[in-house]
């Protein structure tokens, strides 16, 4: 059950991260990497466009989670190593707060731009 779980939690952390893409930057080029390379982007930042949006710890964490992502996917109808959920299950937990400030600073950063086109 926490395999479905933090599944889920990469698949709504990719879905904003598609937003961002989608609002400030073109297509990813190659589609057979997507998933990594939209993470890579989101921390880069992109000058005259948007600031990053994650920070490397942020970002190590996340392409973690969405390894795991794979493993849950391919291996969904056997067994998963209950060691590397419990591992994943704890880099959640240290990925919130993390996640959190750094997407509540691309929230401040859509602020000042909201405020700037006023």
């Amino acid at each position: 059950m926490a395999g479905y779980y933090l599944h889920n939690l990469y698949n709504a952390c990719e879905n904003i991260f598609r937003r961002i893409a989608e609002a400030f930057e073109n297509e990813i080029p190659d589609p057979s990497r997507w998933h990594a390379l939209l993470l890579e982007r989101m921390g880069r930042e992109i000058e005259g466009i948007r600031p990053r949006v994650l920070r490397e710890e942020t970002l190590r964490l996340l392409d973690e989670l969405r390894r795991f992502r794979h493993v849950f996917r391919t291996l969904y109808r056997f067994d998963l190593d209950p060691e590397r959920v419990a591992r994943a299950r704890q880099d959640a937990f240290r990925l919130e707060p993390l996640l959190e400030a750094d997407l509540q600073g691309f929230l401040e950063f859509l602020s000042r731009m909201d405020e700037g086109a006023s």
